[in-house]
């Protein structure tokens, strides 16, 4: 579940990139960011938990427009950290 949520995260920033003005794409991949945020959380992941919570802060209402190379960045470190609990 939590590669699937991070796999979600990942293909939607490339999408959102070519439309960042789709407040529902957004809205999406921030609610994937909370979710994930806090499943990481409950198993003692807090540097993920710190990455999932960057995505998420990125793409609240009203937050400055996204820096998709970082938020890139952000989502392959945060599977990077996933993948070393297994």
């Amino acid at each position: 579940m939590l590669l699937e949520r991070q796999a979600t995260i990942a293909r939607a920033v490339p999408a959102l990139e070519s439309d960042p003005d789709d407040p529902q794409l957004r809205e999406s991949v921030r609610t994937e960011a909370h979710k994930l945020a806090g499943l990481l959380g409950t198993l003692s992941l807090p540097r993920g938990t710190e990455l999932a919570r960057a995505i998420e802060h990125r793409l609240e209402p009203g937050a400055p427009p996204a820096d998709y190379r970082e938020l890139r960045r952000l989502a392959a470190d945060l599977r990077a950290v996933i993948e070393s609990r297994h």
